[in-house]
């Protein structure tokens, strides 16, 4: 059952929760504990650094999680360090093996697994996550995880299918979900393998097309230990757009105080922003042709060039402060320029990782 439609899904939202170590760390949950254990018996031999194809990556990414989950038990229930820690290692060994033979793959099934495994799982790759994403942007409600939706369709189309054979199950089907970098990059923050953990959070921020509060805060919490004091890079861009709908459901975080986190890079003297994710929350449209970039936002529209120095303005030639340049499918822009068109205040947090812009009202 890999394909549910997210129309149906969105039908679904306040049927049933889907769970993700976030909302498990806050209530632990008997019931999901047990469904996590009742789980198919497989065996990965230490010695394995890959999954072998990517129907043995979901199994890995299964095993990450619930490992995940067994550690925190272990440590909130006061079992020794060695035994949590031990749990945290193997995730980090089968979330770092996925990640780096098959990328971010997001993965979500039923548990337990031996009452409803038979109805498969889905994966997600972060694309196709940012495409749909943009979808529920579009939609009169506030952001949310596109991997609820597929997550209650999924466990929607299992109960119905139960119903239609006449079987009775004794558990609930509960979604939950994972990736590589999910898993990842929490097991090396729980090991306190800071700049592991801190770069494992910069990739995993950077495949989101949201903001989750927390994350960006354990990144912070990272590089402070990683680099003396004040002497933080400035990785992120935070803005806040008071325009956008607040919610933090399904772990969503666009909150007034903090905003959205973007990844930036920085060459040869300026910052820049990718223009395709930023104008997800800004409601810009972006159109390309060929080396040609299109960018409308409320009141101006705005030509610019791959490799170009200048941008024309709703017809004013301005001169940027750097250039246009691409990496895959993002174009990234410089930021002051990106400021002035959405008439953004930036406000300089030295040593503090993080740049803010404030847009108006």
């Amino acid at each position: 059952m890999q394909k549910i439609t997210l129309v149906l899904a969105l039908q679904l939202i306040v049927v049933l929760p889907v769970f993700s170590l976030n909302t498990i760390q806050d209530k632990i949950s008997q019931e999901i504990l047990e469904g996590l254990r009742n789980r198919p018996s497989v065996h990965i031999p230490k010695n394995q650094k890959y999954p072998k194809n990517l129907e043995e990556a979901k199994r890995w990414v299964k095993e990450s999680f619930c490992f995940r989950y067994e550690a925190l038990i272990a440590e909130i229930s006061g079992k020794p360090k060695s035994v949590w820690q031990a749990y945290y290692q193997e995730a980090a060994r089968l979330s770092k093996g996925v990640f780096e033979k098959f990328g971010d793959i997001c993965v979500i099934w039923l548990i337990p697994e031996k009452e409803w495994g038979e109805f498969g799982d889905i994966i997600l790759y972060p694309e196709q996550i940012r495409e749909d994403y943009e979808k529920i942007l579009q939609l009169d409600m506030p952001p949310a995880d596109p991997v609820i939706f597929y997550g209650l369709g999924l466990a929607h189309e299992a109960e119905q299918a139960m119903r239609e054979k006449g079987r009775k199950p004794i558990y609930f089907p509960v979604p939950v979900a994972s990736s590589p970098l999910a898993d990842l990059q929490y097991a090396l923050y729980r090991l306190g393998r800071w700049r592991e953990a801190m770069e494992a959070i910069e990739l995993y921020m950077q495949s989101l097309p949201w903001f989750v509060d927390t994350l960006f805060e354990r990144w912070i919490e990272c590089a402070t230990k990683v680099y003396r004091k004040g002497k933080l890079p400035t990785k992120f861009l935070l803005v806040q757009n008071p325009k956008i709908p607040q919610s933090t459901s399904g772990g969503m975080a666009a909150m007034k105080t903090k905003g959205i986190a973007f990844l930036l890079r920085f060459k040869k003297g300026h910052h820049y922003v990718p223009i395709s994710r930023l104008s997800l929350f800004l409601g810009w449209k972006v159109e390309r042709e060929g080396k040609e970039i299109f960018l409308k936002t409320q009141d101006r529209e705005v030509k610019l060039r791959v490799g170009g120095r200048t941008a024309s303005v709703n017809g004013f030639k301005v001169k940027l402060n750097g250039f246009v340049w691409e990496e895959g499918k993002e174009v990234w822009l410089p930021l002051q320029f990106v400021a002035m068109i959405g008439k953004g205040k930036l406000k300089w947090e030295k040593g503090k990782g993080f740049i803010q812009m404030v847009l108006p009202e």
